[in-house]
């Protein structure tokens, strides 16, 4: 009687679940001092002071058909991103005007993505060292302290998010079946990637080269079948053209948001753009010093004779010359290299213009690439056997691995704190970047946002003094920066120099007639001067140019009360409430303006919801 031979089970590839918890528990552990910050820079055009946000889930259906500043400003965008705006609705609703949860929300994203990451470089690989290497690497580097601090970035860490889970998918695809499912989790993940932020689509062809890369004998279909991907893709432009008017959007690029939109010539954007191309690469390597701003006139424009420019031209260079020398033969190499290029492609402004000539949120989903690379400079040969990681450590390159690892970890926790709130950014970053006008101009937006808190006095003269320095700075280096000169004005108001206010004021709006804020405080100073018909006649200039303008309303209907036409001040007050529900004077001003006009029982409603909104707000 024959036996049947045992048969013996196939010990499968080591995976330890650590490749995917060890990189997510150091990415959020670094970030944990941020848990306690408070709002910062763009939180307030998308949370704070954005109304269809603060309408909570009632502003999910317009975040989904306007664009990404759609409630904060009245001109159109050239954005569109609403998975982020849409759970930013959710938060005011749960938990309103409390940073805390956004903070929280975006450490835990940030975890989850480093820890995906690492799981799915491991699946692709099978190379535990490797895989380990990278996502580590990433979990630590410091430019992403931007994206991670500061909650209105959550539109990248979604994206990448999503992509990587799209990544992930994609190899389950190549060798599990039921396939389909495999493939509707891509197609899901990679459309909520792009709704998150438009970039997503630049990953796109790195999916058939992980399958060049990873599989030992891919198959035709394998490449073929990122063309399903397309119909999402095409889904997203059609309707980012139907929110925004165009596929490119709209927007007029600032100079001093982009300094190449203040190029004299082609050749010298070119060479501007390529010498910060070189910055990028730099802060990859060196990411010291961190800073929120590097435009206008931190780093100057530049022509073909600058030695910045030509040092960019031989790293860029030198990795293309990198990519065809070991295209065959250094695989992963050549992929992390890629992967930096294709999804930093939009962000270079080779291409056309953005936003910004330098912002450390975009090397985000680039720098995944460049880990990739840097890990891909060893040589491994753990792929599909039990990887050699902890003993790996023992060695002297592991060592120096994981000081790296300890110095990018320390330079994220020291810059935390600097993410506290608008201002201690801008304070500390105006160290780092002196040259730049916008830091400079904002610096002096949040010291005299300080001194309104405190008592007139000493403190606030010297405050109020100190931001006036810098602005008559940032006018004397940007003769037409009108917000510059609006903001000079609200300050000497506060100071009691009417006069000067006035004369800030009436250059602001000529520079920009659509100077809403500063229209209206011209009003108020006419108002204060008991010229009625002239506040009239600014306050309209201020509504006229931004019709959501909720200040403006309300002061229009003050100037309309205060001339005995109440019907003509309750149509502003109540076209101001539509932006500003709860603002307690504004429907005091309301319900007394009913009650003068003969209707007290219709003024009593907005009286009695003044009342208690006053009483929460005290208690």
């Amino acid at each position: 009687m024959s036996t049947r031979p045992k048969k013996t089970k196939q010990k499968r590839p080591a995976f330890s679940t650590w490749w995917l918890v060890l990189p997510g528990l150091l990415g959020a552990l670094i970030y944990a001092n941020t848990l306690g910050h408070q709002w910062c820079l763009d939180d307030y055009s998308v949370i704070v002071d954005n109304w269809v946000t603060q309408k909570g889930m009632d502003g999910i259906s317009d975040h989904l058909t306007h664009d990404y500043r759609y409630g904060y400003w009245n001109s159109q965008g050239d954005l569109y991103r609403p998975l982020s705006l849409i759970m930013f609705s959710v938060e005011w609703a749960l938990f309103g005007d409390d940073p805390f949860a956004g903070h929280l929300i975006n450490v835990l994203l940030y975890g989850l993505l480093c820890g995906l990451f690492g799981l799915a470089l491991y699946r692709w690989s099978r190379s535990g060292s490797f895989s380990m290497i990278a996502s580590l690497l990433f979990a630590v580097h410091p430019v992403h302290t931007e994206v991670v601090a500061n909650i209105k970035s959550r539109d990248e860490i979604l994206a990448m998010l999503f992509l990587v889970l799209t990544w992930w998918a994609w190899q389950r695809m190549q060798h599990h079946r039921p396939k389909i499912i495999y493939l509707a989790v891509s197609v899901v993940a990679f459309s909520l990637a792009l709704l998150s932020k438009e970039n997503a689509v630049t990953f796109l062809p790195l999916l058939p080269l992980s399958v060049y890369v990873f599989r030992k004998k891919p198959l035709k279909a394998d490449y073929w079948m990122t063309l399903i991907l397309l119909i999402p893709t095409g889904l997203f432009l059609f309707a980012r053209q139907a929110v925004l008017g165009s596929v490119r959007g709209v927007e007029k690029v600032s100079f001093l948001d982009n300094i190449l939109a203040g190029a004299q010539s082609a050749p010298e954007a070119l060479a501007s753009a390529i010498r910060f191309i070189g910055e990028y690469l730099r802060m990859l390597v060196a990411p010291w010093p961190l800073v929120s701003d590097k435009g206008w006139n931190q780093i100057p424009l530049v022509d073909f004779s600058s030695p910045g420019v030509w040092l960019s031209v031989l790293a860029i260079g030198g990795g293309i010359l990198v990519m065809v020398r070991y295209w065959n033969s250094r695989k992963r190499l050549v992929f992390g290299l890629l992967w930096f290029v294709f999804t930093f492609a939009l962000a270079s402004n080779l291409l056309f213009l953005i936003g910004t000539s330098y912002g450390e949120r975009l090397l985000f989903l680039p720098s995944a690439g460049f880990a990739i690379a840097v890990a891909a400079l060893f040589r491994w040969k753990d792929a599909g056997s039990n990887p050699p990681w902890p003993g790996w450590l023992r060695s002297p390159l592991g060592y120096g691995f994981l000081g790296i690892i300890g110095i990018f970890a320390i330079l994220t926790i020291l810059r935390n704190p600097a993410w506290y709130d608008s201002a201690t950014l801008y304070a500390t970053d105006i160290e780092a970047s002196p040259g730049s006008v916008k830091l400079r101009y904002h610096h002096a937006l949040e010291t005299g946002k300080a001194a309104a808190l405190i008592a007139d006095g000493p403190e606030r003269k010297r405050m109020l003094d100190e931001s006036l320095k810098d602005l008559e700075m940032v006018m004397k280096a940007h003769p037409n920066y009108w917000e510059a000169f609006g903001t000079a004005g609200l300050y000497e108001f506060r100071r009691g120099n009417r006069d000067k206010a006035l004369e800030y004021y009436t250059r602001a709006t000529t520079l920009n007639p659509k100077a809403s804020i500063a229209w209206s405080n011209m009003g108020i100073i006419y108002a204060e001067r008991g010229q009625p018909e002239k506040a009239r006649e600014v306050y309209e200039k201020a509504v006229a140019a931004d019709p959501r303008f909720s200040d403006g309303w309300m002061n229009l209907g003050a100037i309309a009360a205060q001339m005995g036409d109440f019907p003509t001040a309750i149509r502003h007050f109540e076209e101001a409430l539509k932006y500003d529900p709860d603002n307690v004077r504004l429907l005091t001003m309301l319900g007394s303006s009913y009650r003068d006009s003969g209707q007290p029982e219709k003024g009593q409603v907005y009286l009695d919801k003044a009342a208690r909104l006053g009483n929460a707000e005290q208690n």
